[in-house]
């Protein structure tokens, strides 16, 4: 064989080597720089690897998907009732740039197939034994993320913040501190706190899209309670509770701002039915709400 073919062909030989090497040190798909990642959870899948790359191999447990997610990724999360983990502190932790979307049945291919309302999608802090007292202390955090971290379709309930250290008294339902996520077609019913029974805000910006708050319990803000922040509320926005000083308590915020917010409440144990505002904390504005109803709502 002429020596010009045998160097052709050990040339050949090494790039498909190298090539080969090359894909084998290549980081996993879930962390190349702008690829979407979808990532599957169903707690009934069976059967199948339970690694996440489908809904027949879908991981069962929550958590155990959001460790893996990385920026950017979607969590596609099929009907159920999902707890945050073993212990009071534990908590579904949001990330940037990563999106979870519940009320999926475990078929669906695009997200306009699922259907939120058939398959209900639950985040619950009622990890123990029945007793609410021993249920997780936030059942989210959404701290320190922007606002590429998404939550879409689920119902949130069972936080108990009875806590007195770390924060553990903010946000039965919902704590963020510095966070401006994006909380979008959610439920957050029968949370409580000391402050904030649904939702704690200190110091962000975050979007509340078509969110619904029933029967929170908080001394201060049974649905929301904000320090410092500027939350936004877009399209149906309802509060729907009996609390002490408001359904929604602002200290020091520099606005409330909604297009369509709803007040159905009872009479409060103190102040404030529908809303409550108190403090002067260098910029703080007026709250501002554009076309909102107020209905049954005492002071």
């Amino acid at each position: 064989m002429p020596a010009t073919l045998v160097a052709y062909g050990r040339c050949i030989a090494l790039v498909t080597m190298v090539a080969a090497v090359t894909l084998m040190l290549l980081p996993p798909a879930s962390s190349r720089a702008g690829v979407v990642v979808r990532i599957y959870v169903d707690q009934t899948a069976l059967g199948g690897d339970n690694d996440g790359t489908s809904w027949a191999d879908a991981y069962r447990d929550l958590t155990t998907a959001l460790a893996t997610a990385t920026n950017p990724a979607e969590v596609w999360v099929a009907a159920g009732t999902y707890t945050p983990g073993a212990n009071r502190t534990d908590s579904f932790q949001m990330e940037t740039g990563v999106a979870l979307y519940g009320g999926f049945s475990g078929v669906e291919t695009s997200l306009a197939q699922r259907n939120i309302a058939a398959n209900p999608t639950i985040l619950s802090g009622a990890i123990a034994d029945g007793t609410v007292t021993n249920n997780a202390y936030h059942v989210v955090d959404a701290s320190t993320v922007g606002a590429t971290a998404v939550l879409d379709g689920f119902t949130i309930t069972g936080g108990y913040a009875d806590g007195v250290g770390n924060g553990h008294w903010l946000g039965g339902g919902i704590r963020m501190s510095s966070g401006s996520p994006v909380i979008r077609n959610t439920t957050i019913r029968g949370n409580v706190a000391t402050h904030g029974g649904g939702v704690y805000v200190d110091d962000g910006s975050p979007l509340f899209d078509n969110v619904t708050f029933i029967g929170n319990t908080a001394d201060r803000g049974g649905g929301l309670y904000t320090e410092t922040g500027a939350p936004w509320y877009r399209t149906r926005h309802s509060l729907r509770m009996k609390e002490t000083w408001g359904a929604a308590s602002l200290v020091g915020s520099e606005a409330l701002r909604s297009s369509s917010l709803r007040y159905s409440v009872g009479t409060p144990r103190r102040t404030g039915a529908g809303w409550r505002s108190t403090g002067n904390y260098g910029s703080m504005r007026v709250p501002s709400f554009a076309g909102a109803t107020y209905v049954g709502a005492w002071s």
